[in-house]
């Protein structure tokens, strides 16, 4: 069950302003209340984000580089049978690939 709900319709405009729209920024906006990714700091409370999904962690990335206080959880199987669909949008890549980039973007943070 759902013990509260807070809706952000204007969130997906927040990175408009210093022309970074992604949709992290979006994320970054809800946890620090609308006052946008600059405000947090590393005495700010450590909010927890689950990414299900991460792909090449790029999403991952801009949370964690954005908020220090950050801790970033994310799921994703790499290895899995691929299919047309799923041939394209990893751009040709094997799974054992596509995780390999990913911990390279997220080696920061490791």
């Amino acid at each position: 069950r759902v013990s509260r709900a807070i809706f952000h319709g204007d969130i997906p405009y927040m990175g408009v302003r210093d022309y970074t729209f992604h949709r992290a920024d979006s994320i970054l906006s809800a946890l620090t209340g609308g006052l946008g990714a600059a405000s947090a700091s590393p005495t700010s409370p450590a909010p927890r984000v689950a990414e299900i999904g991460v792909h090449l962690a790029e999403f991952g990335q801009r949370l964690l580089s954005r908020h220090p206080a950050l801790r970033w959880l994310g799921v994703d199987p790499y290895e899995c049978d691929i299919d047309a669909n799923l041939h394209s949008f990893r751009e040709g890549l094997a799974g054992t690939q596509v995780l390999q980039g990913a911990r390279r973007l997220l080696s920061p943070w490791l």
